[in-house]
């Protein structure tokens, strides 16, 4: 593949999410999930964690069915985004507007684009933050985004883009099924899951510790919502998993302790799908596959309303 390569170091800033019960999804994360209030427009809620930087994590708006508006990534300066600009355009990637000032909420300098399989991704510099709260938080409330999981029918593509195009590189693969990404020291920014349909798998908010993280999914299953797959802990990035399905249909995982790998002799495993390594520990219940097949995402390839008046 004759591409030009690079890697801006990206970290995951928010998503952003369409939903046909906004009401119920917004209290659900406000009430259950323990997101905070960041406010809201004429267009959306938007949602923060106390441990992230940025003003808000989750954009949950009205849509006429569950889809994923965009995942928004931020870098260091300007001059990534340019030359992200730049590679992507020589690459003949699709590209939705030149790098500008980002007039909807979130701001910051920047553009956005589609990946191989539609889903719109946004890049950023300069964006407003805010001071981190890593001290002043609830019992079992999540801190920040950890990662998202995205189904795909043709997997080795997508991961070959994403590494070609933005940098990540492949941490982990279980067998010919889910491929671990990251352009940090984090174990997995990203994992691409073979699928039958192309979507969103699931979403991962980082809880503080252990403990954090159990109080969190114990919360939730005392107040109704049916544990999809936990408590248990990975083997590909040894974090914690404990995974709930949202209002709007979306699969959402508390996580905690996900390795690092910023070793320079850090090298690539191949895991099994087996029990004792889908979950290190033996505490969860079998995973319940067709829980996180998911449905072909209807926003794939569209350009959301509100990017295209902003």
């Amino acid at each position: 593949m004759d591409v030009e390569t690079r890697g801006p170091g990206m970290r995951l800033r928010y998503i952003g999410l369409g939903v046909p019960n906004v009401d119920e999804v917004v209290a659900f994360f406000l009430d259950d999930w323990e997101l905070e209030d960041a406010g809201a427009n004429t267009d959306a809620a938007l949602l923060r964690a106390p441990g992230s930087e940025d003003e808000f994590i989750l954009r949950v708006r009205a849509a006429s069915s569950s889809q994923v508006d965009m995942f928004g990534f931020g870098v260091d300066n300007a001059s990534e985004v340019d030359e992200l600009h730049r590679c992507l355009r020589a690459a003949d990637a699709t590209i939705v507007g030149e790098p500008a000032s980002i007039l909807h909420e979130g701001g910051g300098y920047g553009f956005r684009f589609f990946d191989p399989d539609g889903h719109l991704l946004e890049v950023a510099s300069d964006s407003p933050r805010q001071q981190t709260r890593t001290g002043d938080f609830a019992p079992g409330q999540p801190l920040l985004l950890s990662h998202f999981v995205i189904n795909a029918t043709q997997t080795d593509r997508l991961v070959d883009w994403y590494c070609a195009h933005l940098g990540f590189r492949v941490t982990d693969r279980l067998e010919d099924k889910l491929i671990f990404l990251t352009t940090t020291d984090a174990h997995h920014q990203i994992a691409i899951a073979t699928s039958t349909e192309n979507g969103l798998n699931h979403i991962a908010y980082e809880c503080h510790d252990v403990d954090s993280f159990m109080r969190a999914a114990g919360r939730l299953q005392r107040r109704g919502h049916h544990l999809l797959w936990g408590p248990g802990r990975h083997g590909p990035g040894d974090n914690t998993f404990a995974y709930f399905r949202d209002p709007a249909g979306f699969v959402q995982e508390f996580t905690t302790g996900l390795e690092s790998v910023g070793s320079p002799d850090w090298k690539v495993r191949s895991w099994r799908s087996l029990p004792e390594e889908s979950d290190l520990w033996g505490t969860s219940n079998p995973r319940p596959n067709d829980e996180f097949v998911g449905r072909r995402d209807p926003g794939l390839g569209v350009v959301p309303d509100w990017i295209r008046s902003s």
